[in-house]
Parts: C-alpha cells; sequence; structure tokens
C-alpha cells in the first residue's frame, strides 16, 4: 500500500511539474513608428506580439506581427504589407521557424504590384510594392517592408 502511494504522488508530481511548464504568455505589447515624407504623406508601423505565445519545459516560442500602413498627405489609408513571424528562442540564440506576408490596397488608386516573403536566422521580413494610378496612368511606384525579428531572451523589435 506505501509502495503504491509512492508511486502515484511520483506520477502526480511528475504531471503537475509537466503542466505547469507549459505556461500561456497573456502580455500583449503593441507598439507604433511613424515616419513621414516629404509630400506629407507617412507610414505607421505597429508592432504587436501575439498572445499565443508560450512557454514549455522544451521550448520558448513566440509570435508577432508587424504592419506598415501607408497613408497619403490627407491621412487616408492607402495600402499596407504585414509580416507575421514566429520565433523559437533561448540559449543564447533565437531562430524565425515560420514567416508569412500580406499586403492589400484599401483604395482603388493603388494596386498591389509584387509582394514577397522570407526569413533568415532570427528576422522574418515580408516587402510589397504598389502602384499608385491616375485616370489610368501610372503616378508613382512604392516599395513598404516591414521586418520583424526576436532576440534571444524573446524580445521581439
Amino acid at each position: 500500500m506505501k509502495k503504491n502511494m509512492k508511486q502515484f504522488l511520483c506520477i502526480l508530481t511528475t504531471c503537475l511539474l509537466m503542466v505547469a511548464t507549459c505556461i500561456p504568455a497573456f502580455a500583449q505589447n503593441s507598439m507604433q513608428h511613424i515616419q513621414y515624407y516629404d509630400d506629407g504623406s507617412y507610414t505607421v508601423e505597429t508592432l504587436t506580439i501575439d498572445k499565443s505565445s508560450f512557454i514549455s519545459l522544451y521550448s520558448l516560442t513566440k509570435k508577432g506581427t508587424r504592419s506598415k500602413i501607408y497613408y497619403s498627405s490627407d491621412n487616408i489609408e492607402q495600402w499596407s504589407v504585414t509580416v507575421t513571424g514566429t520565433f523559437s528562442y533561448g540559449n543564447g540564440s533565437s531562430t524565425c521557424t515560420a514567416s508569412s506576408g500580406t499586403a492589400k490596397s484599401n483604395t482603388a488608386d493603388w494596386a498591389i504590384s509584387s509582394k514577397s516573403s522570407s526569413k533568415s536566422g532570427n528576422t522574418a521580413k515580408a516587402t510589397a510594392t504598389a502602384i499608385q494610378y491616375l485616370r489610368g496612368h501610372e503616378v508613382q511606384r512604392k516599395t513598404l517592408s516591414a521586418t520583424l525579428s526576436c532576440s534571444s531572451t524573446g524580445s521581439l523589435y
């Protein structure tokens, strides 16, 4: 009977330790940066850390999104590019394990002509080029990139 109680306590303790080492990280940060251009237009860059990031006994994982939105000088949202990256980190290093990118136009004046996403080392990147048209003629092209990196301690930047 005493041996069965020891085995039960050992199994219970092991299960509790396994559950306790897989803790969801519910902190969500959102940071913005604004860049102004000579013509009065500007971009708003936002970094958001996903609530589904987690810590487990075997790995540390963070997921985040960085969006860059282009606004006209009239403060109207024109188009945007977004990168989403998933990172594993710890033991003095970090690695981007997944990267995806999207781009979308919010007005009829702008059309997305190309978009791409990539990952390298601890960085996820999405790049898009949009063309502004006026009466069917190209007025200007803009290329925007959104880059997301992770430090060895799990800080997204």
